[in-house]
């Protein structure tokens, strides 16, 4: 089981132990964040977020260099002196960036980093509403490695990251999944071999992905390998890797940032989907929204109706594609038009 907060941090729990066994923050770190085992469990009223505010060491590392950890000392925090937490978190992610709410002992900071070249600072802040993760998918049909990725979360600016559960995985790729500025991806369901993902984002679109190939395996395996036979360059420009104790460090895996293919992408709704259900023996996609609506697609995303309309539904199944016309809701008509 999984669970996600406003703050970016996803926990993935045990069911046997009912204990954290493995924490993720794409504004934190690509890697996992490995907590103690003492630590993994507190209560909800001493429980501090992955994501605090508490001011943390300036400090990266690869799992082949020498692993540095970012910690502070409040109370039952997650990090604790004893806990030495591996952190690389480069600065070519696209959602690492200044924020106009850094102070100026984080600008320092950054001053003093930036002759090292290509590592960013943990301490760079975003607001709650850029953090937030709407939606959380297992990728049931596929193995569980660190060259798989087997979590999908939907995060508040438009990404979709494409997480490794294992404790040597990480962040294996990621993709803008929304065409509009400040949109987000609200829903998301996939098949039960996980090969396909639809998502539907806060405009009211709905787009199908081909997961098959995508972060499975092959594709990331090979990524690494390439990784660890590059050689390291003399400086920082290229933004691979990063400085640590005045000597370059590179990084065994760098994600993917194109996304998987596109098969369709159509507005379905006038306002934000927010439920998926993928009725896989009838190769058909039901979609809910809050513009009140509940409609019913094909597989390949041609409309067949809205639940509670006038008309009545002349469906037969099997549906056969070739013979039903091409329709598209009266609403999203207007809007387009």
């Amino acid at each position: 089981m999984a669970t996600a907060s406003y703050d970016g941090d996803i926990f993935v729990w045990s069911m046997d132990t009912e204990d954290v066994v493995i924490a993720l923050n794409m504004f934190e770190s690509i890697l996992p964040i490995h907590l103690p085992p003492n630590k993994k469990h507190s209560s909800s009223s001493s429980r501090i977020p992955l994501s605090s505010s508490t001011k943390r060491t300036q400090a990266w590392g690869s799992r082949q260099g020498t692993p540095t950890a970012g910690t502070s000392n409040v109370g039952t925090n997650l990090h604790t002196p004893e806990s030495k937490i591996e952190r690389w978190f480069p600065d070519y992610l696209p959602w690492n960036h200044q924020s106009d709410v850094t102070n100026d002992q984080d600008s320092e900071s950054d001053d003093a980093s930036s002759d090292g070249g290509s590592c960013a600072s943990t301490d760079r802040k975003h607001s709650p509403a850029e953090r937030v993760v709407n939606k959380l998918k297992f990728l049931q049909g596929r193995r569980s490695d660190e060259n798989t990725a087997t979590l999908i979360a939907a995060v508040a600016n438009g990404f979709v990251a494409a997480w490794s559960v294992h404790q040597k995985g990480g962040l294996l790729g990621y993709f803008e999944a929304v065409a509009h500025k400040n949109e987000v991806v609200l829903a998301m369901e996939t098949d039960e071999d996980s090969e396909i993902l639809i998502t539907g984002d806060s405009r009211g679109y709905i787009k199908m992905w081909d997961m098959s190939s995508y972060c499975n395996g092959s594709d990331v395996k090979q990524r690494r390998e390439s990784f660890k036979t590059s050689s390291a360059p003399s400086n920082g420009d290229n933004n691979i890797g990063c400085f640590t104790d005045g000597r370059f460090t590179v990084p065994t895996y760098q994600p993917f940032s194109k996304p998987p293919p596109l098969i369709w992408s159509l507005r379905g709704h006038t306002k934000a989907v927010t439920s998926i259900v993928y009725i896989e023996e009838k190769e058909l996609i039901g979609t809910g929204s809050t513009d009140c609506s509940v409609r019913l697609w094909t597989v390949n995303g041609r409309y067949l109706g809205t639940f509670g309309q006038k008309e009545p539904w002349k469906l037969q199944f099997p549906v056969k594609e070739k013979e039903l016309s091409v329709l598209c809701p009266d609403d999203v008509r207007r809007v387009a038009s």
